[in-house]
């Protein structure tokens, strides 16, 4: 038994990830209303087309800003890459706090004894 679980887990250490697809950087050349042309930074590849829902396109997704993109197939010869993913790689202001926690604390900070600073 000890012997099947040490080569188990000795498997599992030495086994590389598969399917592990890492975000490139890129720029973004244009946007238009459906989609976004985009050009890796570290390729010498042509420019990418994501095609996007109008309604799905992130505020900061402006020409010039950099983005994450998770590569998706390989691109047609007209340069359009279906399933591909991209993400601001810097949001602004709006996105620091997404999911309120830093609120509530501050929130609760404040409801120390009188004087005194609580929750801090």
């Amino acid at each position: 038994m000890r012997r099947w679980l040490l080569s188990m887990a000795l498997l599992l250490l030495t086994a590389p990830p598969v399917l592990a697809v890492e975000p490139v950087l890129a720029r973004v050349l244009s946007v238009e209303r459906d989609r976004v042309t985009l050009l890796v930074q570290d390729e010498t590849a042509s420019p990418i087309t994501v095609i996007r829902a109008p309604n799905e396109l992130p505020i900061e997704i402006v020409p010039g800003a950099l983005v994450r993109l998770w590569p998706g197939a390989t691109p047609d010869a007209h340069g359009v890459s279906i399933g591909a993913q991209f993400s601001p790689l810097e949001r602004g202001n709006t996105q620091m706090d997404r999911t309120g926690v830093r609120a509530r604390l501050m929130r609760g900070a404040e409801r120390g004894a009188p004087g005194r600073r609580g929750g801090r």
